[in-house]
């Protein structure tokens, strides 16, 4: 290899390196999306689940996400094994996809011709366009990235093949390239469906490179489009949309959605994740007159260009990558295009660019003046395209840091788009200050129903605006999508949260009218009666649930765990206990009808454990070892069956199998962290909490069991750290709230002691200690009237007071 040109080929691809890292270097610090990034990666059992034999069949074998895509998942996997929880290892994971997949760019540009510095532009305009930020910054788009590193390595090494196969080169060679070309088509499709836009682009290729396109450079490729079409069908089976409208229709979408990427490609502004098709879709819309428009002059310029290759290359590129998206789809719905579509499409346009720029320097033929003012215009205004789509792109980043910044940003253009205005109130009630809020207007709404008048403050009058300001989101996207079942259906969840059940029963009604098949409204309806004690219609509620297909293993747990939760509160109602063993017994059925493998047997144990059955429980968990002894989560079921009835030996011997199995398995080192604090070793319990911190760090119960060690070990800052850290993640957690309480008593902090006590009694209104602790503090540091209050709640929860304290705190008038 010459040493000159491999230098300039390193000293590019680093300039290259750079220039994406510092572009999108924000993504690093962004967090996950409440919009698929769950479905893809955080709620994926299949990410966390252990990377064994039975692990990849399942990931190979299941469609556990929306889309076919197993290789992406094995990647979440990956990335799960390396840094747990932190969306910072998969956005960086990301990231280096995309520097991969510009170092393949300008690698295919060199193969098809340009000087190494027309390559290096052609790179750099694919690396930093703005279109690329939808697809690098999120992280469920993993699949995009993965599918195009694929596809480019594909395209390249059929190239290598190609070129051989024009030269006569040796035999080996061409067949070694071409095995290599169609493994990666394969890998490509297993990353996302619109992989099978790679036959028609090697086609494609055929042209471009001068092969004749006969019967046998079509024959080469049937295989690979078998092969590819049908592991992309059980993805399109489900979310195929090309028959669902009139072919006159159907032909105008996608008329408006290659012009729609032409020009977000050619202008990219104003990009936002979620972009409405405009109706009535028909040549009355001007959007689809102006579309048909572009389309036209597109092909006038192909007929007048006939003899550009390259122009037709790029074309055609694009045509070749969109072509199965714009028949299919990705979606059951018709209404929106979205920017991380035209990642790959896009390429040929990049191409195009450097060609043309290698033109006007070293090609073109005219005056020589002429020829020099054309080069620096021409250079100088890519440099400043380049240096525009750079800031736009760094900006851009900031949109995807999180929800709210997301949907903020969707709103400013689209203020009634419905998925925006509901993605800004979950997000909204992910925040402390809207949690709270909530919880206070609950308590609002229990203290008016019983007939007392409220006196609100100014906090409390802040926690109706924000309470209020969510009902007025979720309005708006109902009265935007008034035909969609889940827009009043999360109205009715929030109005249930607040305690407005009439409204909320009104809401989960007008879903159902919407969508007679929307069978989660019966979960919550049954929910509902049970806070209501209406057991009747709780009951129906929940049979109704059954009824309307599909039924899954999924469906008996969750009314099973809705009628313990409300069993646990009424352990002795002989109407819950039947409503629930009924559901228990249909579940049996149900499974024994599908023949029961080692998952359904977990899942029937954890129903037992649920009800409290623990000799059934036993059974069903050891069936479930006996299929599969290696099953984590009967495994860790059975260890915490054992430690509940005390016998710690087999519970540790369970907890170390599934830490063996899965080292990043924090739930079972928190339990052997407490098997070992039970046996009075700290240090090695310290150890267990630390190292499940260290794989899980918003593991709220490990830091407070950490703390809690400290705490008696009289290390006082370090168990306040602990105990902070551990309501970060879980600030409902009213024991750490009294336990961090008790520590600022011995530090003599009186006032932070006086909030943790009453944030303790806020999430739990019986617990009669902090309400002891809160009247002694409170009178330790000079507040008696308060103390008093206090010291007469503790009295109404059962406490009796040494008579010297009544005595004290009623000594001072």
């Amino acid at each position: 290899m010459n040493a000159g040109k491999f230098v300039t080929d390193l000293l590019i691809c680093l300039a290259l390196a750079g220039c994406v890292f510092v572009t999108f270097s924000p993504v690093l610090r962004a967090d996950f999306l409440q919009w698929d990034d769950r479905t893809y990666v955080t709620e994926n059992e299949a990410v966390s689940a252990p990377l064994d034999s039975d692990g990849l069949t399942r990931i190979l074998t299941q469609k556990s996400t929306p889309q076919y895509v197993p290789l992406t998942v094995l990647s979440y996997v990956i990335d799960y094994r390396l840094g747990g929880d932190s969306p910072s290892i998969y956005h960086a994971t990301n990231l280096f996809l995309h520097l991969l997949n510009v170092l393949l760019v300008y690698a295919l540009s060199l193969r098809l011709g340009l000087r190494p510095w027309a390559a290096a532009l052609s790179a750099l305009l694919f690396a930093v366009h703005p279109l690329r930020v939808e697809t690098v910054a999120w992280i469920a788009q993993r699949r995009i990235l993965l599918f195009s590193l694929c596809f480019l390595a594909s395209f390249i090494l059929y190239d290598f093949r190609l070129v051989g196969l024009l030269r006569s080169s040796g035999r080996l060679r061409q067949w070694v390239t071409l095995v290599g070309a169609h493994l990666f088509a394969v890998l490509g499709i297993l990353a996302h469906p619109m992989a099978l836009g790679l036959v028609p682009a090697l086609l494609l290729l055929d042209w471009f490179r001068g092969r004749r396109l006969n019967a046998a450079a079509l024959a080469e490729k049937i295989p690979l489009a078998l092969v590819l079409g049908s592991i992309a069908y059980i993805t399109f089976a489900s979310t195929v949309r090309g028959l669902s409208v009139p072919l006159g229709q159907g032909l105008l979408i996608g008329v408006w959605t290659s012009a729609y990427y032409l020009r977000q490609y050619l202008l990219p502004v104003g990009l936002v994740p979620i972009v409405r098709m405009p109706g009535p879709v028909s040549l009355a819309q001007p959007e689809y007159l102006f579309s048909l428009a572009i389309v036209v002059v597109v092909i006038l310029a192909l007929i007048r260009l006939r003899r550009d290759r390259w122009f037709r290359f790029a074309c055609g590129f694009f045509a070749c990558s969109l072509i199965f998206l714009i028949i299919f789809g990705s979606a059951k719905s018709l209404s929106f295009a979205a920017d991380r579509f035209m990642y790959l499409p896009g390429l040929g346009f990049s191409l195009l660019a450097g060609r043309l720029a290698q033109w006007i320097c070293l090609e073109a033929k005219a005056g020589r003046w002429l020829v020099i003012c054309g080069r620096v215009t021409s250079i100088a205004g890519l440099a400043v395209i380049l240096w525009i789509y750079g800031v736009l792109t760094y900006r851009q980043t900031y949109v995807w840091q999180n929800d709210i910044a997301l949907w903020r940003h969707q709103l400013m253009s689209f203020p009634e788009e419905p998925v925006a205005l509901n993605g800004l109130a979950v997000a909204l009630l992910a925040q402390d200050d809207f949690q709270q809020a909530v919880e206070g207007y609950r308590q609002m709404v229990r203290v008016a129903a019983q007939g007392y008048e409220l006196n609100l403050g100014q906090e409390e009058l802040e926690q109706v605006r924000r309470v209020k300001y969510i009902i007025t989101l979720m309005r708006r996207a109902e009265a935007s999508a008034p035909d969609l079942p889940n827009v009043p259906y999360r109205l009715g969840q929030y109005y249930q949260s607040l305690g407005l059940y009439p409204d909320a029963v009104a809401k989960f009604r007008r879903a159902v009218e919407i969508d007679p098949g929307f069978k989660e409204v019966y979960v919550d309806l049954g929910e509902i009666y049970l806070n209501l004690k209406d057991l009747d219609k709780a009951a129906l509620a929940l049979k109704q649930y059954f009824t309307i297909p599909p039924v899954r293993e999924s469906d008996y747990l969750q009314v099973v765990e809705t009628y313990a939760k409300y069993l646990r509160r009424q352990p002795d109602n002989v109407a819950l206990q039947s409503g629930m063993f009924d559901v228990i017994k249909a579940y049996v059925d149900f499974a024994n009808r599908q023949s029961l493998g080692a998952e359904s047997y977990v899942n029937l144990g954890l129903i037992y454990l649920r009800v409290g059955d623990s000799e059934a429980a036993k059974q069903a968990l050891g069936r479930a070892l006996e299929l599969n002894p290696h099953d984590i989560k009967a495994l860790y079921s059975l260890g915490v069956l054992m430690m509940d009835e005390g016998d710690r030996g087999a519970a540790l011997k369970h907890f170390e199998q599934v830490v063996k199995q899965d080292k990043r398995h924090a739930d079972a080192l928190v339990r052997l962290g407490d098997i070992c604090y039970g046996r009075g070793d700290m240090q090695q319990a310290r150890s267990y909490y630390r190292q499940a911190i260290g794989v899980a760090p918003r593991h709220a119960q490990a830091h407070f069991n950490l703390g809690y060690t400290y705490e008696e070990a009289g290390r006082l800052k370090e168990a306040v750290s602990n105990y902070r850290l551990a309501l970060r993640d879980d600030p409902g957690n009213a024991e750490a709230h009294f336990n961090l309480g008790n520590v600022y008593v011995q530090q003599e902090n009186l006032d932070g002691a006086i909030e943790q006590y009453r944030q303790t009694v806020r999430y739990n209104p019986d617990h009669m200690d902090a309400w002891v602790n809160l009247a002694v503090t409170s009178f330790n540091a000079g507040r008696v009237p308060e103390a008093r209050k206090y010291l007469e709640e503790a009295e109404l929860l059962g406490f009796d007071p040494p008579a010297e304290m009544k005595r004290r705190m009623g000594s001072v008038r």
